[in-house]
């Protein structure tokens, strides 16, 4: 694949993404990458990712935190956003251990869905994850993604 192909598929990648952060929450915990082309032919990892990014000069406790996902253009009633529990905590180095679990908690589609960092580990009921307090920061991705 040239390289001019490469830089043109992401920069529709780039154009297709939804961010906001909630503006009542202190952003210091940001999700800071998410990778999702887990299981997909000719994936470059073999496992789906998120990197959270620490904003502040202090370790954060993330045992109320959670990371909450659903499709690009759900939910549209009651509650689809499936839960990860985080615990530890972030700091300025990076961590000696990652998040692990022997189960899949959740599959990040590759072309598109929504994931949100919360500030606690209830699921997200709304179907606007910018009405709640709760969403400390939000990525959607992909030309179906919406912040609804």
């Amino acid at each position: 694949m040239c390289r001019k192909y490469k830089v043109a598929r992401a920069l529709a990648a780039l154009s297709s993404v939804l961010l906001f952060g909630n503006p009542t929450q202190a952003a210091n915990v940001v999700i800071n990458e998410i990778y999702g082309g887990r299981g997909n032919a000719g994936a470059a990892y073999q496992n789906d990712f998120v990197e959270l990014y620490n904003n502040s000069a202090n370790a954060i406790d993330l045992s109320t935190y959670s990371l909450q996902y659903t499709s690009a253009t759900g939910p549209r009633t009651g509650n689809s956003w499936i839960t990860l529990n985080l615990s530890g905590s972030i700091g300025a180095a990076l961590p000696t251990e990652n998040i692990e679990s022997g189960a899949i908690i959740f599959n990040l589609v590759a072309t598109a869905g929504k994931l949100a960092l919360v500030s606690s580990k209830s699921p997200l009921k709304m179907t606007n994850p910018k009405s709640d307090p709760s969403v400390v920061d939000f990525v959607g991705y992909g030309i179906s993604a919406n912040a609804i």
